[in-house]
């Protein structure tokens, strides 16, 4: 999806006109939603499907309590609750975006994504930590929006 979100975006919308989200598993269906999400984000829309995505993070923080050596569950459990503070911050509820960012951090780290040779997981790191520092911007707590910058460009 990074490198053409408009396509990514396309194939989700046509692939919504015949899904039957019924016959898809709970993980499937959640899985499925937070592609929705990162579809829409990428493309510059606004989340549209942010109730289901809150349901997803809840579903995948259960998940992970299940298997927490799962590094893909592990991962979900990152994005969905990513996702979930991109339309809260969408939305203005900094202070609930800001909570969620730090969740898809600790989900992150736990994951030794050298090790796993993960590199979509350091990225996806990478951004989160430039979320974090954009909300902290955006309520002028400036030395800690640079500390959250540096650590995202050492990931980087």
């Amino acid at each position: 999806m990074t490198a053409r979100p408009d396509a990514a975006l396309d194939m989700i919308v046509s692939l919504s006109d015949t899904l039957d989200e019924r016959r898809l598993s709970e993980a499937e269906y959640y899985e499925y939603q937070i592609l929705v999400a990162e579809a829409l984000y990428k493309n510059d829309f606004g989340q549209t499907n942010d109730s289901a995505v809150a349901a997803a993070a809840v579903f995948f923080d259960s998940l992970a309590l299940k298997y927490p050596k799962n590094i893909d569950v592990i991962f979900y459990k990152a994005r969905a609750h990513y996702y979930k503070g991109v339309g809260e911050y969408e939305r203005e509820l900094a202070a609930e975006a800001f909570g969620d960012f730090l969740s898809a951090l600790e989900a992150l780290d736990m994951i030794d994504y050298e090790k796993a040779e993960r590199y979509d997981i350091r990225h996806f790191k990478a951004l989160t930590y430039i979320r974090l520092a954009s909300v902290t911007s955006w309520h002028e707590i400036n030395s800690i929006s640079i500390a959250l910058f540096s650590l995202a460009n050492e990931i980087f």
